[in-house]
Formats: C-alpha cells, sequence, structure tokens
C-alpha cells in the first residue's frame, strides 16, 4: 500500500532518507551527518511543500519517495515538482513496493498538472540501477555527471 505521508511518518521519513544518503555513490553526500537539515526538508514537504509517499507492507514502512515544489529557475511564477529521494528498504526490493511509489507519484503529480499547480515534474535515475521510464511515458531530459 501507497499512501501520502502524515506529521506522524515524520520520524520513518527522516530515517529512509538518512539510509537513501547513505547508499549514495557520492562521498561528500555519504559524509554529511546533517539530520537537522533531513528533518527541515521533510517537515516543509509534509506541510505542504512537496509531496511524501510512504509505502507499507503490513503496516510496516517499506519505502518513500519525496518530492519538493520549486519554482522555476526561468519564471518564478511558474512551479515544478522535483523528486529528491525515491528510496525501497534493501529488504523490500523486488516487491511492488518502488513501482507503487512511482505509480502514485505520478497520479498526483498529473493530478497537480491538471490542477495548475505545477507545469510539469521530475524522476531521477540512479546509473547502478537503471530503470526504463518510458513504459510510464516519462521521457529524459538531461543527465547529471559528477566528479
Amino acid at each position: 500500500m501507497v499512501r501520502l505521508a502524515n506529521r506522524w511518518d515524520r520520524d520513518n521519513l527522516v530515517n529512509m532518507f538518512c539510509r537513501y544518503r547513505s547508499s549514495s555513490k557520492i562521498q561528500q553526500i555519504v559524509n554529511s551527518t546533517n539530520t537537522a537539515a533531513a528533518e527541515r526538508i521533510i517537515e516543509q514537504i509534509i506541510i505542504g511543500h512537496g509531496i511524501a509517499l510512504i509505502s507499507e507492507i503490513k503496516e510496516q514502512p517499506t519505502g518513500m519517495l519525496i518530492a519538493l515544489r520549486h519554482p522555476l529557475v526561468w519564471d518564478p511564477d511558474l512551479v515544478i515538482l522535483s523528486e529528491i529521494a525515491w528510496w525501497v528498504d534493501q529488504e523490500y526490493r523486488g516487491s511492488r513496493s518502488g513501482l507503487l511509489l512511482l505509480k502514485e507519484y505520478q497520479r498526483l503529480a498529473e493530478q497537480e498538472i491538471s490542477q495548475g499547480k505545477i507545469i510539469n515534474y521530475t524522476i531521477s535515475e540512479m546509473v547502478d540501477n537503471p530503470i526504463d521510464y518510458s513504459r510510464w511515458g516519462l521521457k529524459p531530459r538531461e543527465t547529471i555527471w559528477t566528479k
């Protein structure tokens, strides 16, 4: 099951967000220990500045997808929804949790587009876990390279 997260999910979301950080291939991110910053981001998203989804199996959290609404750089009157973390705990990978999170994120983002709240939304892809997002009508727009 996937549902919108609420304030009572804050600790679970922060813990998953930190596990997401720890799995990064970028050492500077792994070395970052500023959990307070993650807590502030989660709180802002939960109060309405984005979307926070949580997946569960038998009421046990299995994963999350969080996205932040922000102004478009080229036009601050236009808003985009950007996924910033999509995580499924290791023991639940291979279950439907990740797919259900993606589908609910897409459904909510499309709803926000139709309501005029956002103009578009993004989802990222990790190099070591390639996914063919075109199956869900998405198109690649750019690739980010890091050192």
